[in-house]
């Protein structure tokens, strides 16, 4: 039981480290086509969003399905 809540700690701690990134490079790359400052972070917070989630989902999916944790 301890080795699963590792697996979620790591996976949520890797969720935010991709969110963060994938927050960075977008609005970075955004900012290059989109004159407006609301879009270019409201795109960039919803990119950032989806990738904690694929992140923390695979993490949640890897502790619940695997055998033996």
């Amino acid at each position: 039981m301890q080795l699963r809540a590792m697996v979620m700690a790591l996976s949520a701690m890797f969720g935010f480290v991709a969110a963060l990134m994938a927050y960075l490079i977008t609005h970075e790359e955004y900012t290059h086509h989109f004159h407006d400052r609301g879009r270019v972070v409201r795109t960039s917070l919803k990119v950032a969003a989806v990738a904690f989630l694929f992140f923390f989902g695979m993490g949640l999916v890897f502790a619940v399905f695997s055998p033996g944790i």
